[in-house]
């Protein structure tokens, strides 16, 4: 019995899922996969490959998947881009901050792009003409950081309604965020100590140390891909130093920060795999609207709190999806 007619029959058994029926008869493709400041490994990313996995794409099977890892040096994004569309991918993955997208469309504008937008907004930019209707070779989500940076300080606001100073960690990646911070500061009356994370990899203790010097209350951490895979180090030196923080993701609670707000980064690199999915059978991304987060997740880690003397309010334990205690 040749291969398809086995398809055919297993198929029509239902043994075998029409997805999958599809994949097994498809020619190989090819993913070309630029990694910023995160490796492979991590959640998000293995979130991504696990979805593939389920929408029936097998690495070294009927995919083939080029990564490349920028780690973290902006300087490496052009020349890795390039590398990666030499390769011909029929598509092309990315995440993060907008240098890497900008590395990439300046690499190939023929090339299909999907893209995580977590650091910046794509039509603002003018990498697509609107986020319902893209128009070019790029598409994919947006998930709203800026926009969320102003419910984080607002966060911050109501688990210490006395704190008047607050610390801002900021960096290259995190400009659009910061001016966010700045017109919700006023309007919270608030006072902003912006610290700039200048060399890389950054100095949490001495930045920390001098948000306490300068009798900052607590500090925002803004949503950067470089503070990410130092997040402990930032949280120990937090811890040290008492000082309360709110962060843009879960993964800083998790190690011992205070509280955050913003979307599921995993469930919208699994969303990317459905991009990548539609992409590869045929669709154009030119007319696939960019997906925006519907729901927001609010973290709190009561164990912290009780340490730092932070009363957690009812309106904000009511609004928690999750509470670590």
């Amino acid at each position: 019995m040749t291969n398809r007619r086995v398809v055919n029959a297993l198929l029509g058994s239902g043994l075998l899922l029409p997805g999958l029926a599809a994949r097994s008869q498809q020619r190989t493709s090819r993913l070309g996969w630029l990694l910023g400041s995160s490796p492979r490994s991590a959640s998000f990313n293995a979130a991504f490959e696990r979805r593939l996995r389920e929408l029936g794409y097998f690495d070294g099977k009927n995919l083939i998947i080029d990564d490349v890892f920028a780690e973290g040096k902006v300087e490496r994004l052009a020349p890795l881009a390039r590398e990666l569309v030499a390769r011909k991918p029929d598509v092309l993955f990315i995440s993060g901050p907008e240098a890497n997208l900008k590395a990439m469309s300046e690499a190939t504008n023929t090339i299909p792009i999907v893209v995580c937008a977590i650091d910046f907004d794509p039509e603002a930019k003018g990498y697509v003409k609107s986020l319902a209707r893209p128009g070019g070779n790029i598409t994919g989500l947006h998930v709203q950081q800026i926009e969320a940076t102003a419910k984080r300080l607002e966060l911050l606001h109501n688990l210490l309604p006395s704190a008047r100073r607050i610390a801002v960690l900021s960096d290259v990646f995190t400009t659009d965020q910061l001016e966010a911070a700045r017109k919700a500061a006023q309007i919270l009356r608030v006072e902003l100590q912006v610290l700039e994370l200048r060399d890389y990899p950054y100095d949490y203790a001495r930045l920390v140390t001098q948000a306490r010097a300068t009798r900052s209350d607590a500090m925002l951490v803004l949503m950067s891909p470089r503070v990410f895979p130092g997040r402990e180090s930032l949280v120990a030196e937090l811890s040290k130093q008492a000082m309360p923080a709110v962060f843009g993701l879960s993964q800083y609670v998790e190690v011992g920060g205070l509280a955050s707000y913003g979307g599921s980064i995993d469930a919208f690199f699994a969303r990317g795999a459905v991009y990548v999915d539609k992409i590869l059978r045929g669709e154009a991304p030119s007319g696939m609207p960019m997906e925006q987060p519907t729901e927001f997740d609010l973290t709190v880690n009561l164990k912290v709190a009780k340490e730092l003397g932070v009363k957690i309010p009812q309106s904000v334990l009511l609004r928690a999806t999750r509470v670590i205690e």
